[in-house]
Protein backbone atom coordinates (compact mmCIF):
# COMPACT_ATOMS: atom_id res chain seq x y z
CA UNK A 1 0.00 0.00 0.00
CA UNK A 2 2.79 2.40 0.93
CA UNK A 3 4.60 1.63 -2.33
CA UNK A 4 1.44 2.41 -4.36
CA UNK A 5 0.95 5.72 -2.56
CA UNK A 6 4.58 6.74 -3.07
CA UNK A 7 4.55 5.69 -6.71
CA UNK A 8 1.49 7.80 -7.58
CA UNK A 9 3.31 11.16 -7.38
CA UNK A 10 6.15 9.64 -9.43
CA UNK A 11 3.71 8.51 -12.12
CA UNK A 12 2.07 11.95 -12.17
CA UNK A 13 5.46 13.66 -12.50
CA UNK A 14 6.37 11.23 -15.26
CA UNK A 15 3.17 11.95 -17.20
CA UNK A 16 3.64 15.71 -16.82
CA UNK A 17 7.27 15.43 -17.96
CA UNK A 18 6.40 13.28 -20.98
CA UNK A 19 3.55 15.59 -22.06
CA UNK A 20 5.79 18.64 -21.70
CA UNK A 21 8.61 16.93 -23.60
CA UNK A 22 6.29 15.98 -26.47
CA UNK A 23 4.86 19.51 -26.74
CA UNK A 24 8.37 20.95 -26.71
CA UNK A 25 9.42 18.49 -29.41
CA UNK A 26 6.47 19.48 -31.61
CA UNK A 27 7.66 23.09 -31.68
CA UNK A 28 11.39 22.92 -32.39
CA UNK A 29 11.14 22.73 -36.21
CA UNK A 30 7.55 23.86 -36.68
CA UNK A 31 8.08 27.31 -38.26
CA UNK A 32 10.86 26.63 -40.70
CA UNK A 33 8.95 24.97 -43.56
CA UNK A 34 6.44 27.78 -43.95
CA UNK A 35 8.39 30.13 -46.19
CA UNK A 36 9.29 27.38 -48.66
CA UNK A 37 5.62 26.37 -48.82
CA UNK A 38 4.47 29.96 -49.33
CA UNK A 39 7.14 30.96 -51.86
CA UNK A 40 5.54 29.59 -55.06
CA UNK A 41 2.28 31.40 -54.18
CA UNK A 42 3.44 34.61 -52.50
CA UNK A 43 6.62 35.10 -54.54
CA UNK A 44 8.78 36.55 -51.79
CA UNK A 45 11.94 38.21 -53.15
CA UNK A 46 14.71 35.66 -53.63
CA UNK A 47 16.89 37.58 -51.17
CA UNK A 48 14.20 37.24 -48.49
CA UNK A 49 13.92 33.49 -49.07
CA UNK A 50 17.70 33.15 -48.94
CA UNK A 51 18.07 35.17 -45.75
CA UNK A 52 15.08 33.43 -44.15
CA UNK A 53 16.73 30.10 -44.93
CA UNK A 54 20.05 31.29 -43.51
CA UNK A 55 18.72 32.75 -40.25
CA UNK A 56 17.43 29.63 -38.42
CA UNK A 57 20.65 27.56 -38.62
CA UNK A 58 22.84 30.66 -38.19
CA UNK A 59 21.03 31.78 -35.03
CA UNK A 60 20.85 28.22 -33.71
CA UNK A 61 24.59 27.95 -34.18
CA UNK A 62 25.43 31.33 -32.64
CA UNK A 63 23.22 30.73 -29.59
CA UNK A 64 24.19 27.10 -28.95
CA UNK A 65 27.16 28.11 -26.71
CA UNK A 66 24.74 30.03 -24.49
CA UNK A 67 22.95 26.82 -23.50
CA UNK A 68 25.71 25.40 -21.23
CA UNK A 69 25.95 28.79 -19.49
CA UNK A 70 22.19 28.86 -18.88
CA UNK A 71 22.12 25.28 -17.58
CA UNK A 72 24.86 26.10 -15.07
CA UNK A 73 22.98 29.14 -13.82
CA UNK A 74 19.37 27.95 -14.05
CA UNK A 75 19.31 24.20 -14.61
CA UNK A 76 18.15 22.39 -17.74
CA UNK A 77 14.41 22.70 -17.16
CA UNK A 78 14.33 26.42 -16.40
CA UNK A 79 16.66 27.20 -19.28
CA UNK A 80 14.32 25.30 -21.61
CA UNK A 81 11.31 27.22 -20.28
CA UNK A 82 13.06 30.54 -20.91
CA UNK A 83 13.86 29.37 -24.44
CA UNK A 84 10.18 28.48 -24.97
CA UNK A 85 9.13 31.97 -23.85
CA UNK A 86 11.56 33.59 -26.28
CA UNK A 87 10.22 31.29 -29.01
CA UNK A 88 6.66 32.53 -28.42
CA UNK A 89 7.90 36.11 -28.74
CA UNK A 90 9.64 35.33 -32.01
CA UNK A 91 6.56 33.58 -33.42
CA UNK A 92 4.52 36.73 -32.78
CA UNK A 93 7.11 39.04 -34.35
CA UNK A 94 7.08 36.99 -37.58
CA UNK A 95 3.58 38.26 -38.35
CA UNK A 96 4.74 41.91 -38.68
CA UNK A 97 5.51 42.17 -42.41
CA UNK A 98 8.74 41.18 -44.16
CA UNK A 99 11.05 42.85 -41.59
CA UNK A 100 9.12 41.13 -38.79
CA UNK A 101 9.27 37.81 -40.64
CA UNK A 102 13.06 37.94 -40.75
CA UNK A 103 13.50 39.35 -37.23
CA UNK A 104 11.05 36.87 -35.70
CA UNK A 105 12.68 33.97 -37.54
CA UNK A 106 16.03 35.05 -36.06
CA UNK A 107 14.52 35.21 -32.54
CA UNK A 108 12.92 31.79 -32.92
CA UNK A 109 16.18 30.38 -34.26
CA UNK A 110 18.00 31.70 -31.19
CA UNK A 111 15.47 30.12 -28.81
CA UNK A 112 15.51 26.80 -30.63
CA UNK A 113 19.32 26.86 -30.68
CA UNK A 114 19.34 26.80 -26.87
CA UNK A 115 16.69 24.07 -26.77
CA UNK A 116 18.56 21.92 -29.31
CA UNK A 117 21.60 21.71 -27.03
CA UNK A 118 19.65 21.04 -23.84
CA UNK A 119 17.22 18.41 -25.13
CA UNK A 120 19.84 15.60 -25.44
CA UNK A 121 21.07 16.50 -21.95
CA UNK A 122 17.53 16.41 -20.56
CA UNK A 123 16.92 13.05 -22.24
CA UNK A 124 20.14 11.58 -20.85
CA UNK A 125 19.31 12.75 -17.33
CA UNK A 126 15.53 12.34 -17.09
CA UNK A 127 14.97 9.43 -19.55
CA UNK A 128 18.16 7.56 -18.75
CA UNK A 129 16.69 4.05 -19.12
CA UNK A 130 15.08 4.75 -22.51
CA UNK A 131 17.31 7.24 -24.33
CA UNK A 132 16.73 5.84 -27.82
CA UNK A 133 12.97 5.68 -27.32
CA UNK A 134 12.86 9.23 -25.99
CA UNK A 135 14.96 10.62 -28.85
CA UNK A 136 12.84 8.65 -31.32
CA UNK A 137 9.72 10.21 -29.85
CA UNK A 138 11.40 13.60 -30.00
CA UNK A 139 12.21 13.14 -33.69
CA UNK A 140 8.70 11.88 -34.48
CA UNK A 141 7.05 14.80 -32.69
CA UNK A 142 9.51 17.28 -34.21
CA UNK A 143 8.66 16.11 -37.72
CA UNK A 144 4.94 15.92 -36.99
CA UNK A 145 4.89 19.49 -35.67
CA UNK A 146 6.73 20.79 -38.71
CA UNK A 147 4.46 18.84 -41.07
CA UNK A 148 1.27 20.02 -39.36
CA UNK A 149 2.29 23.69 -39.43
CA UNK A 150 3.45 23.52 -43.05
CA UNK A 151 0.27 21.69 -44.11
CA UNK A 152 -1.93 24.28 -42.38
CA UNK A 153 -0.11 27.29 -43.83
CA UNK A 154 -1.51 27.26 -47.39
CA UNK A 155 -5.14 26.63 -46.36
CA UNK A 156 -4.93 29.63 -44.01
CA UNK A 157 -3.45 31.68 -46.87
CA UNK A 158 -6.33 30.59 -49.14
CA UNK A 159 -8.94 31.40 -46.49
CA UNK A 160 -7.56 34.80 -45.50
CA UNK A 161 -5.48 36.00 -48.45
CA UNK A 162 -2.88 37.13 -45.91
CA UNK A 163 0.54 35.54 -45.61
CA UNK A 164 1.15 37.08 -42.13
CA UNK A 165 -1.94 35.25 -40.88
CA UNK A 166 -0.69 32.07 -42.53
CA UNK A 167 2.66 32.56 -40.76
CA UNK A 168 0.75 32.94 -37.47
CA UNK A 169 -0.02 29.20 -37.53
CA UNK A 170 3.41 28.68 -35.93
CA UNK A 171 2.35 30.58 -32.79
CA UNK A 172 0.24 27.68 -31.53
CA UNK A 173 2.99 25.03 -31.13
CA UNK A 174 5.22 27.64 -29.50
CA UNK A 175 2.52 28.42 -26.93
CA UNK A 176 1.85 24.72 -26.30
CA UNK A 177 5.56 24.09 -25.72
CA UNK A 178 5.73 26.87 -23.14
CA UNK A 179 2.58 25.65 -21.37
CA UNK A 180 3.82 22.06 -21.37
CA UNK A 181 7.23 22.87 -19.92
CA UNK A 182 6.18 25.39 -17.22
CA UNK A 183 5.45 22.64 -14.62
CA UNK A 184 9.13 21.62 -14.84
CA UNK A 185 10.15 25.01 -13.36
CA UNK A 186 9.73 23.48 -9.90
CA UNK A 187 11.77 20.35 -10.63
CA UNK A 188 14.37 20.12 -7.85
CA UNK A 189 17.67 20.07 -9.68
CA UNK A 190 21.05 21.32 -8.47
CA UNK A 191 22.90 23.61 -10.85
CA UNK A 192 25.09 21.88 -13.37
CA UNK A 193 28.81 22.21 -12.90
CA UNK A 194 31.06 23.72 -15.51
CA UNK A 195 32.56 21.34 -18.04
CA UNK A 196 36.08 20.46 -16.99
CA UNK A 197 38.88 19.47 -19.32
CA UNK A 198 39.26 16.07 -17.69
CA UNK A 199 39.42 12.66 -19.33
CA UNK A 200 36.86 13.60 -21.99
CA UNK A 201 38.65 16.86 -22.89
CA UNK A 202 37.16 19.74 -24.83
CA UNK A 203 35.43 18.63 -28.07
CA UNK A 204 37.47 21.10 -30.12
CA UNK A 205 40.60 19.10 -29.25
CA UNK A 206 39.18 15.70 -30.14
CA UNK A 207 38.50 13.77 -33.34
CA UNK A 208 35.16 12.80 -31.85
CA UNK A 209 34.05 16.41 -31.49
CA UNK A 210 34.99 17.32 -35.05
CA UNK A 211 33.43 14.15 -36.46
CA UNK A 212 30.14 14.87 -34.69
CA UNK A 213 30.32 18.46 -35.91
CA UNK A 214 30.80 17.43 -39.55
CA UNK A 215 28.06 14.80 -39.43
CA UNK A 216 25.58 17.20 -37.90
CA UNK A 217 26.68 20.19 -40.00
CA UNK A 218 26.41 18.37 -43.34
CA UNK A 219 23.04 16.86 -42.46
CA UNK A 220 21.75 20.28 -41.36
CA UNK A 221 23.04 21.92 -44.55
CA UNK A 222 21.13 19.33 -46.60
CA UNK A 223 18.01 19.76 -44.48
CA UNK A 224 17.76 23.56 -44.56
CA UNK A 225 18.78 23.90 -48.20
CA UNK A 226 16.16 21.35 -49.23
CA UNK A 227 13.52 22.97 -47.05
CA UNK A 228 14.18 26.38 -48.60
CA UNK A 229 14.42 25.43 -52.27
CA UNK A 230 12.72 22.07 -52.93
CA UNK A 231 9.42 23.63 -54.15
CA UNK A 232 11.32 25.90 -56.54
CA UNK A 233 13.38 22.92 -57.78
CA UNK A 234 10.20 20.95 -58.44
CA UNK A 235 8.44 23.85 -60.17
CA UNK A 236 11.49 24.31 -62.42
CA UNK A 237 11.22 20.57 -63.18
CA UNK A 238 7.68 20.94 -64.51
CA UNK A 239 5.41 20.62 -61.48
CA UNK A 240 2.76 23.17 -60.64
CA UNK A 241 3.23 25.31 -57.51
CA UNK A 242 0.37 23.43 -55.84
CA UNK A 243 1.94 20.04 -56.61
CA UNK A 244 5.34 21.27 -55.41
CA UNK A 245 3.76 22.42 -52.16
CA UNK A 246 2.17 19.00 -51.67
CA UNK A 247 5.52 17.28 -52.18
CA UNK A 248 7.15 19.62 -49.66
CA UNK A 249 4.43 18.56 -47.21
CA UNK A 250 5.20 14.93 -48.05
CA UNK A 251 8.91 15.51 -47.41
CA UNK A 252 8.24 17.05 -44.02
CA UNK A 253 5.79 14.28 -43.10
CA UNK A 254 8.47 11.69 -43.92
CA UNK A 255 11.04 13.50 -41.77
CA UNK A 256 9.07 12.39 -38.69
CA UNK A 257 9.20 8.58 -39.16
CA UNK A 258 12.73 8.84 -40.56
CA UNK A 259 13.87 10.65 -37.45
CA UNK A 260 12.00 8.30 -35.12
CA UNK A 261 13.39 5.18 -36.79
CA UNK A 262 16.91 6.60 -36.94
CA UNK A 263 16.93 7.63 -33.28
CA UNK A 264 15.41 4.35 -32.11
CA UNK A 265 17.97 2.35 -34.11
CA UNK A 266 20.83 4.51 -32.80
CA UNK A 267 19.61 3.99 -29.24
CA UNK A 268 19.94 0.20 -29.62
CA UNK A 269 23.37 0.28 -31.29
CA UNK A 270 26.84 0.59 -29.83
CA UNK A 271 28.62 1.20 -33.16
CA UNK A 272 26.84 3.46 -35.64
CA UNK A 273 28.85 3.31 -38.89
CA UNK A 274 26.15 1.43 -40.80
CA UNK A 275 23.45 3.87 -39.70
CA UNK A 276 25.59 6.86 -40.77
CA UNK A 277 26.17 5.34 -44.23
CA UNK A 278 22.50 4.43 -44.69
CA UNK A 279 21.48 7.98 -43.74
CA UNK A 280 23.88 9.49 -46.28
CA UNK A 281 22.74 7.07 -49.00
CA UNK A 282 19.06 7.81 -48.38
CA UNK A 283 19.66 11.56 -48.75
CA UNK A 284 21.77 11.13 -51.88
CA UNK A 285 19.31 8.67 -53.47
CA UNK A 286 16.35 10.96 -52.80
CA UNK A 287 18.15 13.97 -54.29
CA UNK A 288 19.16 11.92 -57.33
CA UNK A 289 15.52 10.94 -57.84
CA UNK A 290 14.41 14.58 -57.65
CA UNK A 291 16.97 15.32 -60.38
CA UNK A 292 16.40 12.47 -62.86
CA UNK A 293 12.96 10.94 -62.31
CA UNK A 294 9.91 12.06 -64.31
CA UNK A 295 7.48 14.38 -62.56
CA UNK A 296 4.93 11.71 -61.67
CA UNK A 297 7.59 9.50 -60.04
CA UNK A 298 9.23 12.13 -57.87
CA UNK A 299 6.99 11.45 -54.91
CA UNK A 300 9.00 8.28 -54.22
CA UNK A 301 12.24 10.24 -54.33
CA UNK A 302 10.81 12.84 -51.94
CA UNK A 303 9.74 10.11 -49.51
CA UNK A 304 13.24 8.59 -49.47
CA UNK A 305 14.80 12.04 -49.12
CA UNK A 306 12.50 12.92 -46.22
CA UNK A 307 13.34 9.71 -44.38
CA UNK A 308 17.06 10.31 -44.85
CA UNK A 309 16.88 13.94 -43.75
CA UNK A 310 14.82 12.94 -40.71
CA UNK A 311 17.40 10.38 -39.64
CA UNK A 312 20.15 12.94 -40.21
CA UNK A 313 18.44 15.37 -37.84
CA UNK A 314 17.74 12.83 -35.09
CA UNK A 315 20.74 10.51 -34.97
CA UNK A 316 23.26 13.20 -33.87
CA UNK A 317 21.17 13.88 -30.77
CA UNK A 318 21.49 10.24 -29.74
CA UNK A 319 25.20 10.25 -30.48
CA UNK A 320 25.83 13.20 -28.13
CA UNK A 321 24.35 11.18 -25.30
CA UNK A 322 26.04 7.92 -26.34
CA UNK A 323 29.48 9.50 -26.71
CA UNK A 324 29.26 11.87 -23.74
CA UNK A 325 30.84 10.61 -20.53
CA UNK A 326 28.34 12.48 -18.33
CA UNK A 327 25.67 15.18 -18.60
CA UNK A 328 28.25 18.00 -18.69
CA UNK A 329 30.29 16.33 -21.43
CA UNK A 330 27.08 15.61 -23.37
CA UNK A 331 26.21 19.31 -23.19
CA UNK A 332 29.72 20.21 -24.32
CA UNK A 333 29.59 17.87 -27.34
CA UNK A 334 26.09 19.04 -28.22
CA UNK A 335 26.99 22.73 -28.00
CA UNK A 336 30.23 22.37 -29.98
CA UNK A 337 28.69 20.30 -32.80
CA UNK A 338 25.64 22.51 -33.08
CA UNK A 339 27.49 25.83 -32.86
CA UNK A 340 29.82 25.14 -35.75
CA UNK A 341 27.47 22.74 -37.55
CA UNK A 342 24.57 25.17 -37.74
CA UNK A 343 26.85 27.99 -38.90
CA UNK A 344 28.06 25.67 -41.67
CA UNK A 345 24.46 24.81 -42.56
CA UNK A 346 23.36 28.45 -42.52
CA UNK A 347 25.11 29.21 -45.78
CA UNK A 348 23.59 26.28 -47.67
CA UNK A 349 20.42 28.08 -48.88
CA UNK A 350 22.34 31.23 -49.89
CA UNK A 351 25.05 29.32 -51.74
CA UNK A 352 22.40 27.21 -53.46
CA UNK A 353 20.61 30.38 -54.59
CA UNK A 354 23.86 31.92 -55.86
CA UNK A 355 24.81 28.77 -57.78
CA UNK A 356 21.32 28.54 -59.29
CA UNK A 357 21.46 32.18 -60.37
CA UNK A 358 24.87 31.71 -61.97
CA UNK A 359 24.06 28.41 -63.71
CA UNK A 360 20.45 29.19 -64.58
CA UNK A 361 19.47 25.69 -63.44
CA UNK A 362 18.95 23.71 -60.25
CA UNK A 363 20.89 20.72 -61.62
CA UNK A 364 24.35 21.87 -60.40
CA UNK A 365 22.85 22.61 -56.97
CA UNK A 366 21.37 19.12 -56.65
CA UNK A 367 24.57 17.46 -57.88
CA UNK A 368 26.57 19.38 -55.26
CA UNK A 369 24.14 18.34 -52.52
CA UNK A 370 24.47 14.69 -53.57
CA UNK A 371 28.25 14.94 -53.38
CA UNK A 372 28.14 16.63 -49.98
CA UNK A 373 25.82 13.93 -48.65
CA UNK A 374 28.17 11.14 -49.71
CA UNK A 375 31.20 13.00 -48.35
CA UNK A 376 29.51 13.18 -44.95
CA UNK A 377 29.75 9.43 -44.27
CA UNK A 378 33.56 9.11 -44.16
CA UNK A 379 33.89 12.44 -42.35
CA UNK A 380 31.52 11.17 -39.63
CA UNK A 381 33.27 7.79 -39.23
CA UNK A 382 34.77 8.59 -35.81
CA UNK A 383 31.34 9.64 -34.52
CA UNK A 384 30.13 6.13 -35.34
CA UNK A 385 32.71 4.52 -33.04
CA UNK A 386 32.01 4.23 -29.35
CA UNK A 387 35.74 4.06 -28.46
CA UNK A 388 37.34 2.58 -25.33
CA UNK A 389 36.38 5.39 -22.95
CA UNK A 390 32.86 5.47 -24.35
CA UNK A 391 32.53 1.71 -23.93
CA UNK A 392 33.57 1.93 -20.30
CA UNK A 393 31.16 4.78 -19.75
CA UNK A 394 28.31 2.98 -21.55
CA UNK A 395 28.85 -0.19 -19.54
CA UNK A 396 28.95 1.63 -16.23
CA UNK A 397 25.89 3.66 -17.15
CA UNK A 398 24.00 0.53 -18.11
CA UNK A 399 24.89 -1.12 -14.82
CA UNK A 400 23.77 1.97 -12.91
CA UNK A 401 20.53 2.16 -14.79
CA UNK A 402 19.83 -1.52 -14.23
CA UNK A 403 20.28 -1.16 -10.48
CA UNK A 404 17.72 1.66 -10.43
CA UNK A 405 15.24 0.26 -12.93
CA UNK A 406 12.85 -1.01 -10.28
CA UNK A 407 11.71 2.49 -9.36
CA UNK A 408 12.84 4.63 -12.26
CA UNK A 409 10.63 4.46 -15.35
CA UNK A 410 11.85 7.95 -16.19
CA UNK A 411 15.18 9.04 -14.76
CA UNK A 412 14.43 12.03 -12.56
CA UNK A 413 17.62 12.44 -10.59
CA UNK A 414 20.38 14.67 -11.87
CA UNK A 415 23.79 13.18 -12.43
Amino acid sequence: MQENVSSSPLRRRTVVLVVGFVLLSLSVRAPFGQIGALQPRVQFPSAVVGVAGLLPPLMMGLLAPVAPVLRRRMGDERALIVACGVGVLGAGIRMLGLPGLLAGTAVMGAAIGVANVLIPVLVRRRFSTSTGLAMGGYALAMGAGSAAVTAATLPVLDATGSWPLAIAVAVMPALLALAGMVPQWWHDEPRAEAVADTVAGHPMRSRLGWSLLLFFGIQSLLFYTTLAWLPSMLVAGGLSPAAAGILLDALIVCVAPGGAAGAAAAGRMRQHHTLIVVTALACATGLLGVLVLPSDARVGAVVVLGIGLGAGQAVPGVLYGKRGTDAAHTASLSAFAQTEGFVLAAFGPLLASALHTRAGSWMPVIVCLIGISMLGAPLAWRAGSIGAQGARNSDSATEGESSNSGHRLVGSQPE
